[in-house]
């Protein structure tokens, strides 16, 4: 069975259980770790609805899809991760942003204390508990 087939088989499964599928945007400038986390994400049964490479992605993304939870790299080009938290809780001060970096830098303390962003994960993180907190 081809890996796309698997995927829609395995969310039309979720939906047909009567299962909430939880529904993700993931933006990174890295795109190995955007097509990775996209690949781990579907096979945990997670509706990856969109992926970006910078902060003003993620603000797009997230106006055209309302997704359940924002998968967010704070270091990038042009547009970053500071600017998508800001931008986004301005949208919807309930938004559930996940920061998910490599780098962090001296102001990830101010934005791990910011209302939308759940919570920090650094690189290389495990799967099992990022998965966790998405769904929670």
């Amino acid at each position: 069975m081809p890996i796309k087939s698997f995927f829609k088989l395995t969310l039309f499964n979720a939906i047909q259980l009567g299962k909430k599928v939880t529904s993700v945007i993931i933006i990174d400038d890295d795109q190995d770790s955007v097509e990775s986390l996209d690949y781990l994400l579907k096979l945990k049964g997670i509706d990856v609805i969109g992926v970006g490479y910078n902060g003003k992605d993620a603000v797009t993304l997230y106006r055209k899809h309302n997704p359940d939870t924002v998968l967010l790299d704070l270091l990038m080009p042009e547009y970053d991760g500071h600017y998508a938290v800001e931008e986004i809780s301005k949208l919807d001060p309930n938004a559930k942003v996940i920061v998910v970096s490599g780098s962090l830098d001296h102001r990830t303390d101010e934005i791990a204390k910011h209302k939308i962003v759940h919570s920090v994960v650094t690189k290389p993180f495990d799967a099992d508990e990022l998965i966790k907190k998405i769904l929670n």
